[in-house]
Parts: C-alpha cells; structure tokens; sequence
C-alpha cells in the first residue's frame, strides 16, 4: 500500500470489493428474488486490530463501538483483509489476519483476503517479493507462491475462517513478484498467477465449497490493456477483476467511470467487477503531524471536502459503478483514525480525513458510511446486500430464551470465546468490565436475529486479573466472569 512516492501517493489496498458473481449467501432467497445475487458493499478493515492497540476507538451516538459490527449493521457485507508475508511488526501478519477475519465473519460479513506476496505494500510503485523468497530460481518462486497460498487457506480452513474470496496480488499493473512476473515477461507473470490461483481453487475443492478469484489493478484507465494482456496470454482462470479508483491519481473522471466499466465488463464477461479500493476526504483539516494522503487535489468539482460532500460523492460514485454493470465498491481503510501510534512515515495516521469518524468529535461516525445503505438502482438480476444475520456456524435450531454462557477456556490467555443466545430479534450489548467497573472492551451492541452466537474476545493488551462480561437485553441484565492468565 502506501508508497510516497508520488505526492505521498499511497494507492492503498482497498480491494474489498471482489466478487458478486459467485458469493450468493443462502439469505439472498429471502429476499423475494430467488435468482438474483446481491452486490457488494464493503469496507478494508485491515487497520482496525491496530488502531484499537494504539488506543483508538470508534462511537456512534457518544458510545464505543466495534467497528466491525457498526459496518455489518450499516449494511457493509464483504469486509477486505490485507496480508503480508513477514512484515516489520505484527500487523497484517497471519495471526492478525486471523483475528480480523474473525471479527468480520462474526458481524456475519464475507471475507476478501488480499495477498500481497510482500513484507509490505504492494501496489503500482512497487512488487517486492518476500526476503525469505531470495534468490529463488523462477521455478522455486512458483513453488513458493502455491506453497504459501495453500498454507494459509488451509490454516484459515482448519478454524472455519476460510475468506469467501482472495485477491492474487495487490494493485499489480506493472506484474507480480518482481523481477520474476514482469509484465513484459507475460508468460512467467501468467505462471506466478496460475500457481496462487490453482491454490485457492485446491483448496475450495478440497473444503467442498467455493473461492472467487480476483486480479486487481490500479484506476480503469489502466485495466483495460492489461486484462486483454492477460487473456492474450492465457490467464483465464480468475473470477473478478478488481480496480482502485482514486481521482487523485485517476485520469477518468467520475462522469467518465461507468462508461470504462460497461467496457471492462462486456469485453471480459462472465466476469464481475468491483471497485476495490476508492477513498474521498471530508475535510483537509488533520488530526495530527503524519501528512495526509487525500489532499486538494483528490476533489471533484461539486463535492466539497466535508461530511456531506464525501457521502454525495460515494454514492454518485457507486451509482456509476452500477451503472456500468459492475458488482459492488469497497471504501478503502475508513478506520485508520489518528492514534499515538506511528507508520514509516509519521506519527498519526495519514488517512484520519478521509475515514468515515469525526477526530474533531472523539471519532463519531460519521455520514459517509452510509454510502453503503443507500437506495441504489442496482444493475439487472442484482439486489442490494442481504442483511447480516447468523454465519452459517451460528444457524442451529432457535434458543427458546434469552441466554448467557460461561466462556471457553477459562481461565484463557489471550482469547476466550463468549456465547450467548436470542429466541428473537432483540437489541443486544455485550460489554467486558474490569473489577473496578469499567468498560475495557465493547464486544455487540446492536440489533441481532434470533440465534446462538459465539464471540471471541481478544485480551492481548489487558493485565491479568478477572474480569465480567455482561449481556444487556432488553432491560434484562445477565453477568459472568472469567480469569484471565498473564
């Protein structure tokens, strides 16, 4: 992602939004329209495990939140994940990947694991391999590619976290893995590709069930050529293209973008398409000394860097991608807000006036995220998301009460999982508390269906101690604890 290397250009990874073709949840038939698939509307979450840690927090109303189940109640069903091979610190590592992708399927949004095949970002500027993937022959880094794919999916498997759709590389105009999957080595890049897609399809079939694949590429100016390159070449085998759209550094205008993705979408049918990664400020004001990424130059004429302006031009954005028969968008990292903590190139974040929270107002959401609920004209034989419910783990037969579980394992050091059921629809939160009574962690709180759901709390930057968690329902109150052990 970030590569300030063009005015602090990071062209970032929100690819979030990969494939309507094939992801039509088991819901979608309670929508009346049996036939049609739901588009996608998501979010990259990849920062959020981080900010957390760093002390930020997100409210809606004056009250914190989890952002994941804020997202998944605004209508936000795909959540995009970003994973580096051997990264600097622990973030967008796999145990990292692994907690956010747990949060993401427990708000009930499907998952879209992007690869980067990097230490750190990938994207236009720059396709680095992994240290650990040195002086590998063009065969070994092949091999390599497979071996790393499936060994991820296949521990995302073992604990029924496997994501519904991956991305093979991220923003990979210029190729893959250089030098070794340059684009003017068409046929090596196609071989890289086919070794990461072939692992995700093993791995789908070894499971029974199915990945969608997507190929993603930086702003539809670019797409064009390079996905006729790639069928030229005999790269057929993907699912989804994927783009970034960022008008900071996009020469198409947004009156011009659903006209390119009709042209994408016809020229490569049957495949889906998604706007993967976009992003607009709603102020150029910032919240700390790191320089931010969407400045002047990333506005559109009509649509002002504030609050209103960067909802209107989501959905006008989003409108066009429907328009041009595309499948869904995805907002790139609406929650990296400003917190203590520093990135390679500043301290704060670079992104805080262009998340979907308020710094001015203790990170109050903000009216942009609901872009995502908005009342689209959807293109032929789609409907809008299906609303988050139970995973398919948590559809059992009804509770008949209102119910409470002790968590498992306790004592537990770092997570625990928390267990609580509904005979109906209720408003539900779920909230832990040290002895002394305050609120360390807000686990739900919101609307749920009737279900059994099961919650992982995640202790990493707690002391030991005991503490309680209590579900309010209602104006019924039910309370546990459990012992954490450091």
């Amino acid at each position: 992602m970030p590569s300030f290397a063009r005015k602090a250009r990071f062209l970032p990874a929100l690819c979030v939004l990969c494939a309507v073709c094939a992801l039509t949840p088991p819901d979608a038939q309670s929508q009346g329209n049996p036939a049609a698939e739901p588009v996608f509307l998501g979010v990259d979450l990849s920062y959020i495990n981080e900010m957390e840690d760093c002390g930020g927090v997100y409210r809606e109303n004056g009250r914190r939140v989890d952002p994941f189940a804020l997202f998944a109640e605004r209508g936000a069903n795909l959540a995009r994940v970003r994973l580096w091979h051997t990264p600097p610190s622990r973030y967008s590592a796999f145990p990292d990947v692994q907690r956010a992708i747990r949060r993401a399927k427990a708000a009930g949004m499907q998952v879209l694991l992007d690869f980067h095949y990097s230490d750190h970002w990938a994207d236009p500027g720059k396709q680095v391999p992994p240290a650990a993937w040195d002086r590998l022959t063009m065969d070994g880094m092949r091999d390599s590619v497979y071996a790393y794919t499936r060994r991820v999916l296949d521990r995302l498997a073992e604990e029924d976290l496997l994501p519904e759709m991956v991305q093979i590389g991220n923003e990979i105009n210029p190729g893959f893995l250089l030098p070794y999957g340059s684009r003017s080595r068409w046929a090596q890049l196609r071989r890289l590709l086919e070794a990461g897609i072939r692992a995700g399809r093993d791995v789908a079939g070894d499971r029974e069930t199915r990945i969608d694949v997507m190929l993603h590429v930086a702003q539809p100016e670019h797409a064009m050529s390079w996905f006729a390159e790639a069928a030229r070449a005999g790269l057929e085998d993907y699912d989804v293209m994927g783009i970034s759209y960022y008008s900071q550094w996009s020469s198409v205008p947004l009156a011009g973008l659903s006209a390119r993705i009709e042209a994408l979408v016809s020229s490569f049918a049957p495949r889906d398409l998604l706007v993967v990664e976009t992003g607009y400020p709603w102020t150029l004001a910032g919240a700390d000394g790191a320089k931010n990424i969407l400045g002047r130059d990333a506005l559109e004429a009509g649509y002002p860097p504030t609050p209103a302006g960067q909802k209107a031009y989501l959905t006008d954005m989003t409108q066009a991608v429907f328009d041009g028969g595309g499948g869904g968008v995805v907002y790139w990292e609406p929650g990296w807000v400003s917190t203590f903590c520093s990135t390679p190139w500043g301290r704060g974040s670079h992104w805080e006036n262009a998340t979907f929270f308020d710094f001015r107002d203790g990170n109050e959401v903000l009216p942009g995220i609901d872009f995502i609920n908005h009342a689209y004209d959807f293109p032929e034989g789609r409907i809008g998301p299906v609303p988050p419910g139970p995973t398919s783990a948590e559809r059992e037969e009804l509770p008949v009460s209102v119910e409470l579980s002790g968590n498992y394992p306790n004592p537990f050091n770092p997570e625990t999982t928390i267990e609580y059921a509904l005979p109906k629809a209720m408003a539900v939160r779920l909230a832990v508390y040290d002895l002394l009574g305050r609120e360390v962690d807000l686990l739900v709180d919101g609307v749920r269906q009737a279900a059994t759901y099961r919650v992982r709390f995640d202790a990493s930057g707690l002391p030991g101690g005991m503490y309680l968690y209590r579900l309010e329902i209602s104006g019924q109150v039910l309370t546990r604890r459990m012992i954490l052990l450091k």
